[in-house]
C-alpha cells in the first residue's frame, strides 16, 4: 500500500516538493497538496500593492481556470494538462476523499504534453506553472482553449481540439512563463487587434541567452488565420 503524503501550503516549497515526490517516488507514495488559497502571489508583486499601484486582485494568479462550460483546468506535475468536469460525476461530490479528488474519478482527464520523459513516467518531463483558459478565442485556436505555461520547453502549451500545440519562443532561449493573459484591443481589426501576452518570468534574466545584458521581456503571441492574412 502506498504511503499518503499530505503537503500543507502550495508556495514554492510545497509545489516543488509535490513535484519531486510525484516524480521520484511515484510507486511508493500518494501525494495530496492543500493550500488555504486558490491562487498565488509573487513576493515582489506585493510591493506594487503596498505602493498603491495595483490591487491585491490584480497581482493574484489562480492555480487553475474554468472554461465557459464549467470545466476546471489545471496543470499536472506529471507532465499533463488536467481537466475536471463535474457533469460526468455519477455519485456524491462531498464526504471522505473529496479533498483528494477521489469522489469522481470519471470526471478527470489528463492530456499528455509533448516532449521527452523519464523511464517509468507517462507524462512529459515538464511541469507547467499555471493554466489560463482562452474562453473567448482571443488567440484564434478556438474558444475554451486551455494554455499551460511550460517551464522546461521555452513555450506555452495550448490544447485545441484534443491536440497540444506548442507556442515556442525561439530567441532568446530561456523563455520561462508563469502566467498568460489575453487581450482584445480592437475587436474589429481581426487577428491584428488581439493577442496573448506573457513574460520571461525568471528572477535571473542573466541566465537566459544573452547573459547579463538581458532585461525582463514581455512576449506577445498572435496567430494569423492563414499564412497570407494581413
Amino acid at each position: 500500500m502506498k504511503k499518503h503524503v499530505l503537503i500543507l501550503g502550495a508556495g514554492f516549497g510545497g509545489l516543488e516538493l509535490a513535484k519531486r515526490l510525484s516524480e521520484t517516488l511515484e510507486d511508493a507514495v500518494r501525494v495530496t497538496l492543500l493550500d488555504r488559497n486558490d491562487s498565488f502571489v509573487f513576493g515582489f508583486s506585493k510591493l506594487e500593492v503596498m505602493l498603491g499601484r495595483q490591487s491585491a486582485d490584480d497581482v493574484r494568479l489562480p492555480y487553475r481556470d474554468i472554461d465557459k462550460d464549467g470545466v476546471l483546468w489545471g496543470s499536472g506535475s506529471n507532465g499533463t494538462l488536467v481537466s475536471f468536469d463535474r457533469r460526468k460525476c455519477k455519485g456524491p461530490l462531498n464526504g471522505p476523499g473529496a479533498a483528494e479528488g477521489n469522489m469522481c474519478p470519471e470526471g478527470w482527464r489528463f492530456y499528455r504534453l509533448p516532449g521527452p520523459t523519464f523511464a517509468g513516467r507517462d507524462g512529459a518531463a515538464e511541469a507547467p506553472y499555471y493554466t489560463w483558459v482562452d474562453q473567448h478565442d482571443i488567440l484564434g485556436l478556438g474558444p475554451n482553449t486551455p494554455i499551460g505555461t511550460g517551464n522546461f520547453s521555452d513555450s506555452l502549451h495550448a490544447l485545441t481540439y484534443g491536440r497540444v500545440v506548442e507556442l515556442r519562443v525561439p530567441y532568446p532561449m530561456g523563455f520561462f512563463a508563469k502566467w498568460a493573459e489575453g487581450r482584445i484591443d480592437d475587436a474589429g481589426a481581426g487577428w491584428k487587434g488581439r493577442g496573448l501576452w506573457a513574460t520571461y518570468s525568471t528572477r535571473a534574466v542573466f541566465h537566459s541567452e544573452g547573459g547579463k545584458e538581458n532585461r525582463p521581456r514581455v512576449v506577445k503571441f498572435q496567430l494569423r488565420p492563414d499564412p497570407l492574412a494581413n
